[in-house]
This record gives C-alpha cells, sequence and structure tokens, in this order.
C-alpha cells in the first residue's frame, strides 16, 4: 500500500512546509496520516458489510448508478490530473539539460544558431517558451507513444521502481540537505511568517501526498487470508512509514534552502528545480535578496546524489504515466464507444482491479478449464486483433487525454498548484467525504451513535477543507496575480 501512496507528490511537499513552517507542517502531516489511516479502515469496514469490493459497486449499492458515475468520473479526473503534474516534473528535469546543450557555459547571454532567440531568452524558467517547446517536444516523442500501450502487465514492475526512486531521493536530499547543515536559518524554519492562504494551500498538497484509498480493495483481495484486521494493520503502516518519509524530505528539503531566502514560487512547487537555480547574490545585476536567475546545469554537478535522483525519478514518472492514462481511456471508450451503462460494462473498477483485465480473466479461465485447448474459438479468444478502425479509435482517444494534459502541463507549469488542485477536489471528494457516506448510509442507528459521529465529522470536515481550499487555491492562482 505504501506504493501506492509515495509518489512524485512528494516533490511538492517542501514547498508546503515553505508556507506553514516545520512545526505547523508536521502536525498537518501527521494529522492527515491518522485521518487517512481511519478513511482506510471505514471502506474495509463497508465493504465486509455489504460484501462488495471496488468503489464503484458501493456507491451503486449506496447511492444509485448515477453517484457510481460521478465517483468514477472524479477517479479519472484524479488520474488526468497526475498525469498533468507527470509531464510538468519531466519536463521541468529534462529543460535544464536542454538548455544547457544549447548554450553552454554562458547561461546568462545565450545564443543559439537553431533557435529564435525569444524560446531562449527566458532561460528554464517554467513561464518561458523553451520550457513550453520541451514539454510539447518531449510529450510528443516520448510520453504520448509510452500512452498507446494497450497492455499494462509489462508496466507491472513500475511500483516498485517507482518506490526505490522516491525513496532514494528522499535520502539523496535528506543527506544534501544535512551536509549544509549550517547555513539552515531555523527563525524562518519555525514558520515567522504563516499566511492562511498559505497554509490552505499546503492543506491540499498534502492531502494528495497521501491519496491511496482508491487502491485499497484491490490490495484486499490480494492479501493472503484477507481480514479487516489485517488490511487495517496494513494500512496503518503504510500511513506511518510514508509520513516518516514525507517528513523527511519536508524538513530537509526546506532547511536546505532557508538560507537563501528563497522564492519557491520560481521553483513551482518542485523542490528538484531548486538545485537547478543560481542564487541572486551570484548575479551582479540582480538586486532583490528573493531573486533567482537562469538555471546553472554546473551547480547541480556539485550534487551527484540529487543528479542520479532526477535521473531515477524521471524514469519512474515515464513508466507511470501510462498507467494514468490507461484507466482516463478505458472509461472514454466505455462512455463513448459502448451502449451499456459503465456500472454493467464493468463492475469492478479498472482502477481497483489488477492490471490484467476482466475479459483478459474470463479468457485465461476458460483456457484453463477447456478439455481442448486447440479449440479455435478459444485460440481466436487468447488472440484478439486490433483492425484499422480500433487501432486509429484507440489512438484517437489517447491523443485526446494526453494533448488537453499538456497543454495544462504547458500553460500552468507550478506542480504544488495542480496537486492542491487535485487535493481539495478529487481526492477530498473519493478519499475522505465519499467513504463516510458509506458508512452513514450502510450503519444503523441515529447520527449521533459511536460509529457516525466521526463519520459525520470526516464528512463535514472534508466537504468545508476542501471547499475553502479550492476557492482559495483559484483565487491565489487565476485571480490575484
Amino acid at each position: 500500500m505504501a506504493s501506492a501512496t509515495l509518489g512524485a507528490g512528494a516533490l511538492a511537499l517542501p514547498a508546503a512546509f515553505s508556507t506553514t513552517g516545520i512545526p505547523l507542517g508536521l502536525l498537518l502531516l501527521v494529522s492527515m496520516a491518522v485521518i487517512t489511516a481511519y478513511s482506510i479502515s471505514l471502506l474495509i469496514e463497508v465493504a465486509d458489510k455489504v460484501k462488495l469490493y471496488s468503489y464503484e459497486e458501493i456507491s451503486v449499492y449506496c447511492f444509485g448508478r448515477k453517484f457510481g458515475f460521478v465517483v468514477e468520473i472524479n477517479i479519472i479526473l484524479f488520474c488526468f490530473g497526475a498525469a498533468v503534474g507527470y509531464i510538468i516534473a519531466a519536463s521541468q528535469i529534462v529543460t535544464p539539460l536542454i538548455y544547457q546543450s544549447i548554450c553552454g557555459a554562458d547561461t546568462k547571454h545565450c545564443k543559439s544558431d537553431f533557435l529564435p532567440h525569444w524560446i531562449v531568452a527566458d532561460g528554464v524558467d517554467s513561464d518561458g517558451w523553451l520550457y513550453r517547446l520541451v514539454c510539447c517536444v518531449f510529450t510528443v516523442t516520448v510520453m504520448f507513444p509510452l500512452s498507446l500501450i494497450d497492455k499494462m502487465n509489462s508496466l507491472r514492475f513500475t511500483s516498485i521502481a517507482g518506490v526505490g526512486s522516491i525513496c532514494y531521493l528522499i535520502f539523496a536530499i535528506s543527506g544534501d540537505s544535512l551536509a549544509h547543515a549550517a547555513d539552515y536559518d531555523y527563525g524562518e524554519a519555525i514558520g515567522t511568517d504563516i499566511s492562511v492562504g498559505g497554509v490552505l494551500l499546503a492543506v491540499p498538497t498534502i492531502m494528495f501526498a497521501f491519496t491511496c484509498q482508491v487502491n485499497v480493495f484491490a490490495i484486499y483481495q490480494e492479501l493472503h487470508r484477507p481480514s479487516p484486521a489485517r488490511i487495517n494493520k496494513v494500512g496503518q503502516r503504510s500511513c506511518m512509514l510514508s509520513c516518516v518519509l514525507y517528513a523527511m524530505i519536508c524538513i530537509f528539503g526546506f532547511l536546505r534552502f532557508t538560507d537563501l531566502k528563497y522564492d519557491w514560487n520560481s521553483s513551482h512547487g518542485n523542490i528538484l528545480n531548486n538545485y537547478e537555480l543560481q542564487p541572486a547574490s551570484q548575479e551582479p545585476d540582480c538586486t532583490e535578496p528573493s531573486c533567482w536567475s537562469h538555471s546553472s546545469f554546473n551547480q547541480l554537478l556539485h550534487a551527484p546524489a540529487i543528479l542520479v535522483g532526477e535521473a531515477a525519478i524521471t524514469i519512474t514518472i515515464l513508466l507511470a504515466f501510462p498507467l494514468n492514462i490507461f484507466p482516463c481511456r478505458y472509461t472514454l471508450e466505455m462512455m463513448l464507444l459502448h451502449s451499456e451503462p459503465l456500472a454493467d460494462a464493468n463492475k469492478a473498477s479498472f482502477l481497483e482491479a489488477d492490471l490484467l483485465g476482466d475479459e483478459e480473466k474470463e479468457i485465461n479461465s476458460q483456457l484453463l478449464d477447456s478439455d481442448d485447448p486447440t479449440d479455435p474459438g478459444l485460440k481466436a479468444l487468447a488472440e484478439p486483433s486490433r483492425d484499422v478502425k480500433g487501432c486509429l479509435q484507440h489512438f484517437v482517444l489517447t491523443a485526446s487525454i494526453v494533448a488537453p494534459a499538456m497543454a495544462l502541463a504547458m500553460f500552468l507549469p507550478n506542480i504544488q498548484v495542480v496537486f492542491s488542485l487535485l487535493g481539495s477536489t478529487t481526492s477530498a471528494f473519493v478519499c475522505y467525504i465519499v467513504p463516510a457516506m458509506f458508512v452513514l448510509k450502510v450503519e444503523d442507528g441515529p447520527l449521533c451513535s459511536r460509529k457516525k459521529i466521526p463519520a459525520v465529522l470526516l464528512l463535514v470536515g472534508g466537504s468545508i477543507t476542501g471547499m475553502v481550499c479550492t476557492v482559495v487555491i483559484v483565487y491565489t492562482t487565476f485571480i490575484d496575480k
């Protein structure tokens, strides 16, 4: 379950701590870990009571097909938003490499023989045209082809690789930070300049980082001798482990840059960008204490452990990207190309099932049970082929998902904004509000009963937090610029 929790959301957590300070940030982090473990226990309690083991089935059972459809759409939006964040993170890692290869050592007065000056004029700034060009080219040539993969079996190992990469990066950032411990600014670390808006931006960022509830049922069914006690223990331990690792990258990642009075907006919420930006103190033309100039790849070379971590996390993002596109495409296909309702076409949500689809499982079952494995009918089932029309539909649906994700990544290049919006909307709804609604529906007794009071608090708290944080994020990001 830790592999379902740990992910690219960790890259935005130090920026979240920069708006809360370490004491309040740790309180929020631990609180979210406890709430996540509690919401997991609610899901398991409801599933065992109604004997259904998928989000969609329980949603339809409790509130009807329309509500089940709403839940499914929210999960798909979550996957789409995560894909946007992955494009941003990968492009922000690749752009400095491209800039350095074009400009060489002169990162201040860059001239290119094959690119117009206006493209490289803004350096690696994520609001600049070089970043947007890299984002477009990298998505079209690398991430989009990977998204066309029709079978997800070959990407099963990505969860292990992803956890390994995140853990390595966390320890690398912590080690690099400790090597610069003499430069810590403890006054800023305590949080001398905390704002309500900053805290309301940090809360959904942390909420997104702990999102794992949609995978609970698949993990529950895969357990050896599954039981509510065992899955609750797994959930509690995974939340505890994730909390410890997140606390490490938050504390040490934030402390690493406190002495520079760093403007975290310059890094667009991504801790890795901090290692590639050159402080203004090294630029005589810059007078603002928080002003940071063009990227200096040479600066990153002084932290080889971080450089290796960037490479590892980039590969992980590339391999995980198709896993977010696949369910989006699957649902679009069911909605647009099939007449039967989504709940009937796929009762167990793809997101909560194994990467091997239900149809493939049925085919394998028929093959295993058949007395004549050479039966041409079964062989035809086992070896499906796409016609030209099917391939074209597959291509168009994939492009219709990747293209808007790329456009958002190009013009909203702040992973903290993306992840916090996901946290305050889809994560708040699916992971905290819906489990509480399930409990209130299936449990007997009044609202003031011992079992229902915590669920009511979770429902009310999740709803208020989600709505308030969403309003604040939208206002500060798009209106009050």
